[in-house]
């Protein structure tokens, strides 16, 4: 993705970050330290608001990678290669170079990234509590309580079953393993996709409608991109389709002329 910088490997997939994140960082950090802590916790420094909304930003960072990480290195470990992770303004996305070639495959690498977000989940959750038990401090419960609330909500919006989603894949999994047909479950898949595009570009025009302009915008965009990604997956499993078929011929021929 161009605006892109490397900034490492993890077995071999290199981790990128696209500048359109450093956007998504500034909000994070703005917002909490100017919103939601003076709004919960005016009593607390305004230095330490700027401070735990810049560490939230990094651990909501951290959390996308490995939501991200998770579907690469079960990708991997299935047979299928992946080149990258970009980090960019509505999340993360795993270059995977190819798409499974059976339905299990495809639901083993879906599932990854939410059972990665349930995970650090509860792992937050647990540190919340342990600090709160043993009164340690105020401000890194309300931290990790916030940062295991946002894997929680990252983990049921992806698993809302509207491709290219996670949910969107394990529906075209399921679909693909009664039917047989990958083409004829991503169709279906990515039709929910669109639908749930609209969606919230609907409910996005609502909010910035009633005055709530920032969350409307916000929606309006990411529903336009789901939109956009589910129909452009499905015409890349159509134009593979395709050119299998066209190549086939294209051998088929040649052999019965060499014949």
């Amino acid at each position: 993705m161009n605006g892109s910088i490397v900034i490492g490997k993890i077995r071999e997939i290199e981790i990128e970050v696209h500048f359109s994140w450093l956007l998504i960082f500034a909000l994070v950090t703005f917002m909490l330290a100017t919103s939601y802590f003076p709004q919960f916790y005016p009593e607390w420094d305004p230095a330490l608001m700027w401070v735990l909304g810049s560490l939230l930003a990094v651990l909501f960072f951290v959390s996308i990678l490995l939501h991200e990480l998770s579907h690469s290195l079960v990708s991997i470990d299935q047979g299928i290669p992946v080149k990258k992770i970009t980090l960019f303004i509505f999340g993360g996305i795993a270059q995977i170079e190819r798409d499974p070639d059976t339905p299990l495959k495809e639901l083993k690498v879906a599932i990854a990234g939410p059972a990665m977000s349930v995970f650090l989940y509860v792992l937050f959750m647990s540190l919340a509590f342990t600090c709160d038990f043993l009164e340690i401090s105020p401000a890194a419960v309300v931290s990790f309580n916030y940062i295991a609330t946002a894997n929680l909500v990252l983990a049921i919006f992806n698993l809302v079953p509207a491709f290219p989603l996670d949910g969107g894949r394990v529906l075209r999994a399921i679909i693909w393993h009664f039917k047989g047909d990958m083409q004829h479950a991503t169709k279906i898949a990515s039709s929910m996709g669109s639908i749930f595009g609209y969606f919230l570009m609907f409910n996005g025009a609502f909010l910035a409608l009633a005055g709530n302009l920032f969350n409307g915008l916000w929606f309006i965009f990411i529903g336009w991109f789901l939109n956009q990604a589910s129909r452009s997956s499905y015409q890349q499993i159509v134009f593979s389709d395709i050119f299998k078929k066209i190549h086939v011929s294209e051998f088929m021929t040649e052999k019965i002329m060499t014949v």
